[in-house]
């Protein structure tokens, strides 16, 4: 629906996205989202920490920190 509206030529950037998935992750209510964090830091494989997939392994690290801090506030 979004794209729709969209030129054909927009991209996404991390502006755009964060918020998007900060509001996924707090409305997945998931209660052990910093051991699942913890977890994946663990056992991911090197070679897939840069690129698209580390991308997003770090905003999911960065929501999961503003939503730990907004939560102190």
């Amino acid at each position: 629906m979004v794209k729709a509206n969209l030129p054909p030529d927009f991209v996404w950037s991390m502006d755009d996205l964060l918020p998007v998935f900060l509001f996924v992750l707090i409305r997945s209510r998931l209660h052990y989202l910093g051991s699942e964090i913890h977890f994946m830091t663990d056992l991911i494989d090197s070679h897939l920490e840069h690129g698209e997939l580390g991308l997003m392994f770090a905003t999911l690290q960065a929501s999961h920190m503003q939503i730990l801090t907004e939560k102190v506030l």
